[in-house]
């Protein structure tokens, strides 16, 4: 079945005077793919939940099997913002997690700062923080990667340095 289907802007509305129930797309498939969106040089905007109303934004997480959720994954300098724009609330990133690796920044030759609590206001930054069990240890690294075996680089390491910029 094709709906608008032709080489002209169209304009497809689906459910869009609805004021309750749902909509499905897809909701049956066991196998395949679901586009939205342009695969080629489409611009503009996909909003997904964009109302103003409280809502619940759900991307993999159905079910028990292994989901894969790629944001900003390709070769481009993606721009990615998750909670700028809120004033309150929090951000958890694998908060739930009891293995596996939560990984912040470029593994490989990454430039650039990597900023962590650039508030003006009074800050906690707790890192480590966890009280663990008996038997169990936390260990923070910090700049322990060694120098690659040239006579420049290497880490320098500022602790409530009184000139931040040094």
């Amino acid at each position: 079945v094709d709906i608008s289907a032709g080489a002209g802007a169209g304009v497809v509305n689906i459910a869009n005077a609805q004021v309750a129930g749902s909509v499905n797309v897809g909701a049956g498939m066991t196998t395949g793919t679901i586009t939205i969106g342009g695969a080629g040089l489409q611009t503009g905007t996909i909003t997904l939940g964009g109302g103003t109303g409280a809502q619940i934004v759900n991307l993999g997480t159905g079910g028990t099997g292994i989901k894969t959720v790629n944001l900003g994954t390709g070769t481009a300098a993606n721009v990615i913002s998750i909670g700028t724009g809120q004033t309150g609330g929090s951000v958890a990133v694998g908060s739930a997690m009891t293995t596996g690796t939560v990984t912040i920044g470029g593994a490989v030759a990454q430039t650039g700062a990597i900023t962590i609590g650039q508030s003006t206001a009074t800050n906690t930054i707790s890192v480590g923080s966890g009280v663990p069990g008996d038997t169990n240890t936390q260990t923070v690294n910090i700049a322990n990667g060694a120098a690659n075996g040239t006579t420049s680089g290497g880490n320098t390491v500022n602790i409530a340095a009184t000139n931040p910029g040094a």
